[in-house]
Parts: C-alpha cells; sequence; structure tokens
C-alpha cells in the first residue's frame, strides 16, 4: 500500500480505538441537556470505520496512478485525523462543556475529509472505468444510460410535436376571426358587386338612349 495512504488508515484505527476508549456509556449526549447532539459515540466511530472501508477500496492496484498522483493529499488528511485523534484523548470524555465542541468538530471533520476523498477517488466515473461497482449495478446503470440516451433522441420529435400542436392550436384559437374576416369580406364583394350590376345597368340605359337618339337623327335627316 501507498506510504500516505497507509499512514491515513492507521491514523483512522488510532481515531477508532480512541472513540472505543472514551469513558462516555450514555444512550445520547443530550443527556447533559439540549444544546448537545442526540448521538452517541457509536456514531462517530462509524463514520470513522466508514472512512476507513473506502481506503481498503482505493488499495486496489487500478487505484495506484491516481494515489501517487495524490499523495500530498493523501498526508494533509492523514495530519487532520492524528490530529483530531490528540483532541478527542483530551475532550472526548462524559463532561458536558467538552462534548459540546468535541464531537460536532469530530463529525463535521470526518465526513468532510471522507467525502472529498470520495470525490478525489471514489467517482462513479472511476469506479466503472475500473469495473469495481456489483455486476448488477453495473448493469442497471448502463440500462438505465441506454434509456436516457433514447429519451433524449425522441425528445427531438417531440420537441416536433408538441410545436405542430401549438400551431394547430393557434389556428384553432384564431379560426373566429378568420371566419369574421372572410364573412367581412364576401359581404363587401357582394356590395361591390351590386354596385358594379347598378353601374352596367346605368351604361346599358345610356347605351339604348345614344341609340335611339342616333336613330331619330338619322330618320330627320332622311325626310
Amino acid at each position: 500500500m501507498n506510504q500516505n495512504l497507509q499512514l491515513l488508515s492507521d491514523n483512522l484505527s488510532a481515531l477508532i480505538l480512541t472513540i472505543k476508549a472514551a469513558n462516555i456509556n450514555r444512550d445520547s449526549f443530550q443527556d447533559h441537556g439540549w444544546n448537545q447532539l442526540p448521538l452517541d459515540k457509536n456514531y462517530i466511530e462509524y463514520l470513522a470505520y466508514n472512512f476507513q472501508t473506502d481506503i481498503k477500496t482505493v488499495t486496489n492496484k487500478s487505484f495506484d496512478k491516481e494515489v501517487s498522483e495524490h499523495e500530498e493529499y493523501l498526508l494533509t488528511s492523514a495530519n487532520h485525523i492524528e490530529k483530531l485523534n490528540l483532541n478527542l484523548k483530551s475532550y472526548l470524555t462524559d463532561n458536558a462543556s467538552h462534548l459540546i465542541h468535541s464531537v460536532p468538530n469530530s463529525i463535521i471533520t470526518i465526513i468532510t475529509l471522507h467525502l472529498d476523498f470520495k470525490n478525489t477517488f471514489l467517482s462513479w466515473e472511476s469506479l466503472q472505468d475500473k469495473k469495481l461497482l456489483p455486476q448488477n449495478l453495473s448493469r442497471r446503470i448502463k440500462a438505465a444510460e441506454s434509456r436516457m440516451s433514447t429519451l433524449d433522441t425522441s425528445s427531438e420529435d417531440l420537441e416536433g410535436k408538441v410545436k405542430r400542436i401549438q400551431e394547430a392550436y393557434d389556428a384553432a384559437e384564431n379560426l373566429p376571426t378568420y371566419l369574421q374576416e372572410i364573412s367581412d369580406g364576401k359581404l363587401e364583394l357582394e356590395t361591390k358587386l351590386k354596385q358594379a350590376e347598378s353601374t352596367l345597368r346605368k351604361i346599358e340605359n345610356a347605351q339604348i338612349s345614344a341609340e335611339n337618339s342616333l336613330e331619330e337623327s338619322i330618320s330627320c335627316v332622311s325626310n
């Protein structure tokens, strides 16, 4: 195992022993008052143990490259755990004034370091690339990714369908306006048509009158 990774694991082991050895046998720190956390020391030990479990996963040879690239980071994390352990040896006691600070500080420190460790070495992408996910889970993830891909493809068609539906809805919504415009146009056309017919009759009457006048004039000249 990498030297600094080993140091981090060893310091966590020492921290777990310190927590176990703490002379606090209460079911809840809150026995000391409402301002204490409603937990017991086993929860702190549980957090440290989970962190150590993930460290064991990273000892797999497939992580060697990443581990070698984060030597300084691992050393810093190990030092943080060591400092926390030294503090808890003095202040993880059955004393309310100690617990109100030592317990939340312990929980925050362990969770922060653990989450950062996970983000650095144990992201989903990393676990998938190294084929470290359980086989059933890996298959389910691939199936989910396939469904997501299908959804992405079908969403393009869906957008087109939604657009066409919206256009049809808009057309239906505007249909009364279009019908009114058609009706108004028809009335206007009928009015103009009547005016044209009236004008045509006037022209025809004027033509007949002119022809009659012409015939009368020719008749007078002949006589």
